[in-house]
């Protein structure tokens, strides 16, 4: 049996952590294009409230998701329902805040879409990680909720 790296972990976190920060950043910056490099009109008019702009909001928490499950330890990952509720919270949290932010708005639509991404990644990780064997057996699987 291969045991894991203890740094594993910290770094699976850490990456976690780090996205997170960005998203939010990015989530309640005045102009989040200036900060991807385009031109904001531009681009804020091709994108803003269509399908594109909830796909990348859907897109955004499905990773988030992805990254906060794998970080969880598979002894821990019966706390999936609990860390997909304080990022379900989080992201409502960080919407409503943007009725705070000069040019921005809090809408519906993203939140839906937030939790749409979130569901998404939950429900991708966890089918992955019952289909994957888990480094001490080639038949065990890795408990999920």
């Amino acid at each position: 049996m291969q045991k894991r790296n203890s740094k594993f972990p910290l770094l699976a976190w850490t990456i976690a952590f780090a996205y997170l920060a960005l998203l939010s950043a990015l989530l309640l910056a005045p102009d989040p294009w200036w900060h991807l490099g385009g031109n904001s009109t531009q681009v804020k008019r091709l994108v803003q409230r269509t399908v594109s702009d909830y796909a990348l909001h859907g897109l955004a928490f499905m990773v988030l998701a992805i990254l906060f499950l794998f970080a969880l330890r598979p002894k821990q990952r019966q706390r999936a329902t609990i860390c997909l509720t304080a990022l379900a919270a989080y992201s409502l949290l960080l919407e409503l805040l943007q009725l705070l932010v000069p040019s921005r708005s809090c809408h519906l639509g993203d939140m839906l879409a937030n939790l749409v991404g979130l569901s998404v990644g939950w429900f991708l990780f966890s089918t992955m990680s019952r289909s994957a064997p888990s480094a001490g057996s080639p038949t065990q699987r890795l408990p999920i909720d």
